[in-house]
């Protein structure tokens, strides 16, 4: 989930990326009303919902939903995890030829809930040093941080994950999800 008081704020790729965009119908008619209407020009007719029955006028106006159909393409690749020596981190490395360029991937990191620093937001792709941010999505027994879909550039060797010394690698779990329109 990602708030903003406008889609304009954002990123147009990222928005493409997302499973559905959500905002109020007067924007088709408002001051960036050209945005708001190529956002809903983008996707076929039958992915774009007014929502607008009596239980969401009295709570306001009504709201354009654009959904974006992304499926799941192939199973999880889960990635080895290990610490290099004397590290503050922990390192996945892609299985050879994985990263292509252009290819549409998320990633869920997941641990026992003591494991994981509490103020985790980010993994980091090298080479590079670039960053991913991720959302904590699980409070259970494990904890769970996912990152938005986000493109790869074919260059990716390995993800990095802050991690202090002291922290346990038992049941640390790296996936990544391969996407496609």
């Amino acid at each position: 989930l990602t708030r903003a008081v406008r889609l304009t704020d954002l990123d147009p790729l990222s928005l493409d990326r997302a499973d559905v965009e959500v905002f109020p119908r007067s924007r088709l008619a408002g001051p960036q009303a050209a945005f708001y209407r190529r956002r809903i020009g983008r996707v076929p007719r039958e992915q774009v919902e007014v929502v607008g029955s009596r239980a969401f006028r009295s709570r306001g106006e009504e709201v354009m939903v654009v959904s974006h159909l992304w499926t799941l393409d192939g199973p999880p690749v889960e990635l080895r995890v290990q610490r290099p020596a004397g590290a503050q981190l922990l390192v996945g490395r892609f299985p050879a030829g994985f990263a292509r360029v252009g290819d549409t991937v998320s990633l869920v990191l997941s641990a026992p809930r003591k494991s994981l620093p509490e103020d985790l937001r980010e993994l980091r792709l090298d080479p590079g040093d670039r960053p991913v941010a991720v959302l904590d999505t699980g409070r259970r027994l494990n904890r769970s941080f996912t990152s938005a879909r986000f493109q790869l550039t074919g260059r990716e060797t390995e993800v990095r994950v802050p991690f202090t010394p002291q922290d346990r690698l038992r049941g640390l779990r790296l996936e990544v999800y391969r996407w496609r329109r």
